[in-house]
């Protein structure tokens, strides 16, 4: 009878003692099992636009969770989330169905923004991704991901 009294004891020990994964929501997008399959893809973007591959995973994850859908309250598709017509995607002539491409155009259209704001934090907020991030985990991604320096256009 003794030993059944001591087993939350003990499950409170373990729970304490055994160390946990991060929450999904808190682990950052390039060290979840969606983004392995894409990144080649982000590793191009990001040679192409100079945008840390970081960062663009981060991008891609919270636009669509590295998912080829077409968001249900705009035009928007892709894994990017670009609108129809977008001017990146038509003058590039990418195809925002195909998750290379959508990925690729993200990485581009985040550059634009980039060299418009001189921020990737304001970059990131003219996307219009940090939208719904909080406080705390764009200061996390920023820390993790961003250069303390001005990132270079690539040459």
């Amino acid at each position: 009878m003794g030993y059944f009294r001591c087993l939350p004891a003990l499950a409170g020990l373990l729970a304490v003692t055994m160390p946990m994964a991060p929450a999904a929501e808190t682990q950052p997008w390039i060290d979840r099992p969606e983004s392995l399959v894409w990144r080649d893809a982000l590793v191009s973007a990001s040679l192409r636009s100079g945008i840390p591959v970081g960062v663009l995973a981060e991008l891609i994850g919270i636009e669509s969770g590295f998912r080829n859908i077409k968001n249900p309250n705009s035009s928007a598709f892709g894994f990017g989330q670009q609108i129809a017509g977008n001017e990146i995607m038509r003058t590039c002539r990418l195809d925002r169905s195909n998750p290379a491409d959508s990925i690729m155009g993200a990485a581009l259209e985040l550059r634009a923004k980039l060299d418009r704001t001189g921020t990737i934090q304001g970059a990131l907020r003219a996307y219009g991704t940090t939208a719904n991030m909080s406080k705390a985990r764009e200061a996390g991604i920023l820390r993790r991901f961003a250069p303390r320096q001005p990132i270079k256009s690539p040459a």
